[in-house]
């Protein structure tokens, strides 16, 4: 059995009369007021410009219904700002849906991505279906093989391991903190999905729904993610982290 999910596109285009960052293909389940919240949740720069930078992001999108993206950058940006294009892939799951996949934003993540989906597509296309997921998780051995290769095509060879975070004190502090509802941002991890993955695994079924959290968009106002992940900080986004009343986790490299 497989069930249908709905999704979005967000990112900048100069098609029709309104030019810039938009959603600009959506599956017919999404009306106006849904819209206007995955607008609102959506980037139009990624913490990173390198051309091989991605991000996982949760959050919560209606009482209902949750949203788990992915952020990537695309071709050269259209318009006179230069850079590369932003293209953000949406998907927009029910509860019952998340529920499937133990309300595991990664777990359902990785499942998609097994199957060709939350990928770049070769053009952007002005109107989406539906797409059909399994109502069961694909297997952890594909899914992880798959998600590590992704991974490595955006680290340093050199950069230092991330296996002993897995049963630090950071994590300890992350789920107090996620547990309690507060506001934090792991700085410094080799391998922020990594990180993540370790964190899910020890939250409650129900906290990890409320749970929200960006592997790598930079931090706004209008994005109040719970918890960001990054490798890591410019001195600029540590001060915004910081005036948003954000606990900072600094990682401590392995000696």
């Amino acid at each position: 059995m497989s069930t249908q999910i709905q999704q979005a596109i967000f990112t900048s285009t100069d098609r029709g009369a309104i030019k810039g960052y938009q959603l600009v293909a959506m599956s017919n389940g999404i009306n106006r007021n849904l819209a206007k919240e995955l607008y609102r949740w959506s980037p139009s720069q990624m913490g990173v410009d390198h051309s091989q930078s991605w991000s996982i992001n949760y959050y919560p999108v209606t009482e209902g219904q949750v949203a788990v993206s992915r952020t990537i950058l695309g071709g050269p940006e259209y318009s006179a700002r230069g850079g590369s294009q932003v293209v953000t892939m949406i998907a927009l799951l029910s509860n019952e849906q998340f529920k499937i996949f133990d309300n595991n934003a990664l777990l359902f993540a990785h499942t998609c991505m097994a199957l060709g989906w939350l990928r770049l597509p070769q053009e952007i296309p002005s109107r989406l279906p539906t797409f059909l997921v399994p109502d069961y998780p694909i297997a952890n051995g594909a899914t992880d093989r798959i998600m590590k290769f992704e991974v490595s095509k955006c680290e340093s060879l050199d950069a230092a391991d991330d296996s002993h975070i897995n049963d630090s004190d950071i994590i300890s502090q992350a789920v107090r903190l996620a547990v309690a509802g507060k506001r934090f941002a792991v700085v410094g991890a080799h391998s922020p999905l990594n990180v993540v993955e370790a964190l899910i695994a020890k939250l409650p079924s129900q906290t990890r729904r409320q749970f929200s959290f960006t592997t790598g968009l930079a931090p706004a106002v209008h994005r109040p993610f719970q918890a960001h992940f990054f490798p890591d900080v410019s001195p600029i986004t540590t001060q915004t982290l910081k005036s948003q009343d954000i606990v900072l986790l600094p990682v401590q490299p392995r000696m």
